[in-house]
């Protein structure tokens, strides 16, 4: 009796403070989104401040809507406040619109005080005024409430006037609504307030199994706020059994999901929901603390964050112990202080698998492939490499996108997947492939080749090339390479070394005296150098011959 006194205390020093700190809110100022219109041109302008405006020049009607208002339920409307920007330009007499609100989607309107008049001021596009109307205690002559201010239900209208020829144009419209919230008071947190005009009405606040959506139980009380005890008659037994734990489920590394076998409620005193005070959770086999995060409920089923994650191999037990008398059922049974409770944690979480090497592999057509395979693990089943099974559809003789595939299935059932992508290609350019699935991609295949063999009679030299065995695999062997060559000359180039030249392929060195290179060999002629080389020879040739010529005349003729 004694905390049940308190408790009503309480609950009044609450309302006390709680009506002294609201006042009165508004909803800032809001603009339409849509508008019904006939006569007005470009009325959608009127949205933004943007000095695109919307113009009348006649007795025009346009209809504003959908302004968005977010008004909490049961509040009281103290004002309303319209703000048009604009100016009328032309004529003798400025044009002016009669202004009035709707709350039944354009069926009526407000009469009397409740009709404003523009009295827009003349002006240019450079020249706009802003006028208000209404304020935070004009309720425009009727008495309103949330439900009036839906998109699609209030409207604000404006009707013009012919003004001898001007024009009236307005650049924004935008208003705000002045409101009292509602005080809605829980005291026992059951969702049902004991305020009138804040939805379904609790019949007793101090205890958060009696509702209007309890189940009526035969226990002699109205449990359910619709003045029948028991139902007449009708109503569940009375429940006198503790709620328990059915399961404890393993969802992630540091979350398990503990399943009771009835929906648990708050306390009615002091009003609790499940939290991290409730529990103790360890591991059953060695007594080490999880530690918990947070809690959260939903019916039957509390989920808990754990501070340290279930470890690999840890004993599948968790032990659960209710440390405090907080839950309870809808009966109003606990979940008895000091209960605890050791079950089987089942296992959730499917396992992790990782590939060994890269996801994606490119192989040159014909080659050969070993792949490099995967990782699995469980949390509660270790190392699963061993079972994961792996299938695919390679075939590295023909062109195409293949796909290697890797199944992993824990103890409890829970599966994984993996894949890698094997693309098989055709290249002109060298690429590198490499056994075990470790990589793939380009290169350039460096060839090491011997010096050119001696002149031979025949007016030809050869070499032969290789490229190094821990390098990238050519598409095409480098053939052995014959040039053409002046026997003449042979011996001095022969003399010059044995040193040997690293090349890329698709080149080679060129002796200056060749004279025509064969195959696939471009040699030093072919650069600006070599060019230049040859250009100088020919010079010298010709000027050669001239002198030559020369003399033979002077010897010729005598002088």
């Amino acid at each position: 009796m004694k905390r049940q006194r308190l408790l009503f205390m309480g609950t009044i020093l609450l309302l006390i403070l709680t009506i002294g700190a609201i006042s009165a809110a508004d909803t800032g100022l809001l603009v339409p989104s849509a508008n019904s219109n006939n006569g007005w041109d470009h009325p959608g302008n009127a949205y933004v401040s943007d000095n695109f405006r919307a113009m009348s020049n006649g007795e025009d009607t346009v209809k504003y809507s959908s302004f968005g208002f977010n008004l909490p339920g049961y509040d009281t409307i103290n004002g309303i406040e319209l703000k048009i920007e604009g100016y009328s330009e032309g004529g003798s007499i400025p044009m002016q619109a009669d202004i009035s609100l709707s709350w039944d989607g354009g069926a009526s309107y407000t009469t009397g005080t409740g009709i404003k008049r523009t009295d827009m001021p003349r002006g240019n596009s450079s020249s706009e005024t802003v006028l208000t109307f209404g304020g935070d205690s004009d309720i425009w002559n009727r008495v309103w409430n949330s439900g009036d201010f839906s998109n699609s239900e209030f409207r604000v209208k404006l009707d013009t006037i012919t003004g001898d020829g001007s024009k009236l144009y307005i650049d924004q419209i935008r208003i705000k609504v002045y409101y009292t919230p509602q005080i809605c008071f829980d005291a026992d947190q059951d969702g049902y307030n004991v305020t009138l005009g804040c939805g379904l009405q609790d019949c007793n606040d101090n205890n958060n199994l009696i509702h209007p959506s309890a189940t009526e139980i035969c226990d002699g009380i109205d449990n359910d706020c619709d003045n029948e005890v028991d139902g007449n008659g009708v109503c569940d037994m009375v429940d006198t059994i503790d709620p328990k734990i059915l399961s404890v489920e393993a969802i992630e590394v540091n979350e398990i999901e503990v399943l009771f076998d009835e929906a648990l409620q708050n306390n009615p005193f002091p009003g609790h929901h499940p939290d991290v005070s409730d529990f103790d959770i360890y591991n059953s086999n060695d007594g080490v603390y999880y530690g918990i995060n947070s809690v959260s409920y939903s019916d039957k089923k509390v989920s808990i964050l754990l501070t340290n994650p279930i470890k690999v191999n840890d004993a599948p037990k968790i032990h659960v112990k209710a440390v405090s008398s907080s839950l309870v059922d809808w009966a109003g049974n606990y979940f008895n202080n000091g209960h605890s409770y050791d079950t089987n944690v089942i296992d959730k979480m499917s396992p992790v698998i990782s590939l060994v090497g890269e996801s994606s592999i490119t192989l040159l057509v014909g080659t050969d492939y070993t792949d490099a395979g995967a990782n699995a693990s469980d949390i509660l089943d270790g190392d699963i490499t061993s079972r994961i099974k792996v299938s695919n559809n390679l075939n590295t003789t023909v062109v195409g996108v293949y796909l290697f595939q890797y199944n992993v299935t824990d103890n409890a059932g829970n599966s994984n997947y993996i894949n890698r992508t094997i693309n098989v290609v055709v290249s002109t350019s060298t690429t590198s492939t490499k056994s075990g699935g470790g990589g793939g991609g380009g290169c350039n295949t460096k060839w090491t080749c011997t010096e050119w063999t001696s002149c031979s009679a025949s007016g030809t030299q050869t070499r032969t090339c290789s490229y190094a065995a821990n390098f990238c695999k050519p598409v095409i062997v480098k053939p052995t390479e014959t040039q053409n060559c002046d026997y003449a000359e042979s011996n001095a180039n022969t003399e010059k070394g044995k040193e040997e030249t690293t090349l890329s392929e698709g080149q080679t060195q060129t002796p200056i005296g060749g004279a025509g290179i064969t195959g696939a060999v471009v040699g030093n002629l072919a650069s600006p150098t070599g060019i230049g080389m040859i250009v100088v020879v020919i010079i010298l040739l010709i000027g050669g011959a001239v002198i030559l010529k020369k003399k033979s005349k002077r010897k010729k003729f005598g002088y």
